[in-house]
């Protein structure tokens, strides 16, 4: 995160801010893994409440520069981007806001970041910035002047930038309603109510310098609101100086809520920004002490500079895979006793909370992995990648289901981006949690689902057991299953700002390929019909006897006479050799055929990947 500007009421290290002379300061922070950096690098003039948001379409942040100082807070009118470690002035035509009274978000429904400031001449105006440029935003309904006290955030399950009004004392000033609460709905803001009747229990001290921020607001995507802490200086019903608020409220479908948590000190004029990258909301400064001091000298002055952070407990993501049926055929041998060649893939993605006893990334090879623990999954993609012969079917036939939680919208992607990846010879399929992906709040919260089915098909061997994705989990190891050019099926999410993506391997999905069955026998030829029988009634026919044929003597120690009465002789082992013959040639035949079927059978067994699960 980036902090810049601010300042102190009055003092600092520039001559020209003593003596009680406000002055604003040009520094630059960043926050990351729980520790602030100061940067020494070429800063923007000094800002003493710049306009800040989060481009996610552009990769920078916008910061709109309206006050600065020295002197009687002049207007500066400038816009600068901080990208990659650096300040870079962009010089294009600009709104003219007072500082005091400007603030910014991103809006993904216009895709824009969203400006609300005030012009002492015409009033409140809207500009949206996108591409590098800053445009007005005609709006058919504007704020009135009880707008301009709080930071201006999205809300992610409402679906629109919101701001709040002036307390109820200063709207009794200026003759407006107090406690409003406006949201932009495309080309109008619309008053959306008011903060809960808990806080008439309190009446604002006028005559208070008030600014833009003495509410801290910040979108909470993560748990589904916007959040606000804090408030400005109040009395009691009886009068009594009561001083700052540090109440929290979340806002959700236009009602407030009391959160009643401890939280930090009493103050006003807080930063507030959800920290995508970590999952919570951050909280730094504010101020308190500041009305009772102007009319207490001795009343102190407490300027914070202490950081807070608000979060839910840790989550866990459970991965699964599944596969039905469990067995198929090749498409390069389809004729193997079952119906098809292409199995139903499911890749699932579960959020819960965390447990103590949870195995961390442990793939048993049941389907299923759990990682974590994790405060916040940020932009998440899924991405198939099959293993070996194993790939998307042509019939793909993709169905997804997003589950949200939180009750916001499911813009998950149906239809896969197709990527080639290993010199285009394998197809990577990926899908997105929500659309357009560069959405700052597209993230998974603690008890969202996303499952994910598609049909795969099998275009060779090997056969038997065989993994369906690519994957780097021990289990998927332990078969020799692994990435492809680089790329494997994981769910990721990259930190928004960040750059650097955090993956996580599916677990080992299998599916058992049969080979072709063997040929069939040969249908044997059938015998010829036995001649009719005679008709009823006809003279039996008589044969016709030939006279006897000489036959060469056979040899006398094996020789004897045959057929008696038929005139013919054979030999005993002449006899043997013809039935021997025929025999042979049948029993060849067919133990022929049963040895095709064993070779069959036993070459299946060999070039079976695991031949302890074939079966035949």
């Amino acid at each position: 995160m980036v902090l810049f500007g601010g300042n102190n009421g009055s003092g600092g290290t520039n001559p020209s801010c003593q003596g009680g002379v406000t002055c604003c300061f040009n520094d630059t922070w960043i926050f990351q893994n729980g520790n602030w950096t100061r940067l020494t690098i070429p800063e923007p003039p000094p800002a003493c409440n710049p306009a800040m948001a989060y481009d996610p379409a552009e990769g920078y942040v916008v910061a709109y520069i309206g006050l600065t100082s020295p002197g009687v807070f002049p207007i500066l009118n400038e816009t600068w981007k901080f990208s990659h470690g650096t300040w870079t002035r962009i010089v294009t035509p600009e709104p003219y806001v007072t500082g005091y009274y400007a603030a910014a978000t991103y809006d993904p429904a216009l895709r824009a970041v969203v400006l609300l400031g005030l012009d002492d001449q015409t009033g409140w105006q809207t500009w949206t910035f996108a591409q590098g440029t800053w445009s007005q935003l005609n709006t058919t309904q504007t704020p009135g002047e009880s707008i301009g006290w709080s930071q201006l955030a999205y809300d992610p399950v409402d679906g629109y930038p919101v701001i709040l009004g002036v307390p109820p004392e200063y709207a009794a000033f200026w003759s407006v309603a107090p406690n409003e609460t406006y949201g932009l709905d495309g080309v109008k803001w619309i008053r959306e109510g008011y903060l809960p009747a808990g806080l008439s229990n309190y009446t604002w001290k006028v005559g208070f310098s008030g600014v833009n921020d003495w509410w801290g607001l910040a979108p909470d995507p993560k748990d589904g609101y916007v959040l606000l802490f804090g408030g400005p200086p109040v009395i009691d019903s009886s009068g009594n100086y009561v001083g700052e608020l540090n109440m929290t409220w979340s806002y959700r479908g236009g009602v407030w809520t009391n959160e009643s948590i401890p939280g930090p000190s009493p103050r006003y004029g807080t930063s507030m920004v959800f920290d995508s990258t970590d999952g919570y909301v951050l909280l730094f400064g504010g101020a308190s002490g500041i009305e009772r001091a102007s009319n207490d000298p001795t009343y102190p002055t407490v300027w914070n500079n202490d950081t807070w952070i608000y979060t839910a407990p840790p989550m866990a993501t459970q991965l699964s895979v599944h596969v039905t049926p469990t067995a198929v055929c090749s498409a390069s041998g389809p004729d193997c006793g079952l119906p098809s060649d292409v199995a139903r893939l499911t890749l699932g993605v579960s959020v819960t909370a965390a447990s103590g006893t949870t195995s961390w990334g442990t793939d048993s090879g049941l389907g299923s992995v759990t990682y974590g623990p994790t405060y916040w999954l940020d932009a998440p993609e899924l991405t198939f990648v099959g293993w070996g012969n194993l790939s998307p079917a042509g019939n793909l036939d993709p169905t997804v289901t997003c589950t949200r939680d939180d009750g916001g919208p499911n813009n998950c992607s149906t239809s896969p981006v197709v990527v080639g990846i290993g010199n285009g010879s394998t197809e990577a399929l990926q899908w997105w949690w929500s659309t357009p992906s560069e959405q700052w709040w597209n993230a998974l919260q603690q008890g969202d689902t996303w499952t994910i089915s598609f049909n795969v098909i099998a275009e060779g061997p090997p056969y038997g057991w065989v993994p369906v994705d690519a994957c780097v989990t021990s289990a998927c190891r332990n078969v020799s299953s692994g990435a492809v050019a680089g790329y494997s099926t994981n769910f990721t999410h990259q930190p928004t700002g960040n750059g650097t993506g955090v993956g996580w391997s599916y677990p080992l999905g299998e599916v058992r390929v049969l080979p072709p069955l063997s040929s069939p026998s040969p249908t044997p030829t059938p015998a010829p019909p036995p001649p009719a029988p005679p008709p009823t009634g006809s003279p039996a026919p008589v044969p016709v006897v030939s006279p006897p044929t000489a036959l060469p003597a056979p040899p006398v120690a094996v020789g004897i006479s045959v057929g008696a009465g038929t005139g013919v002789s054979l030999s005993i082992e002449a006899m043997a050799a013809g039935i021997l013959s025929a025999g042979v040639t049948r029993i060849m035949l067919l133990r022929r055929m049963q040895l095709m079927a064993v070779a069959s059978r036993v070459g299946a067994r060999k070039g079976d990947a695991v031949a302890s699960r074939w079966e035949w």
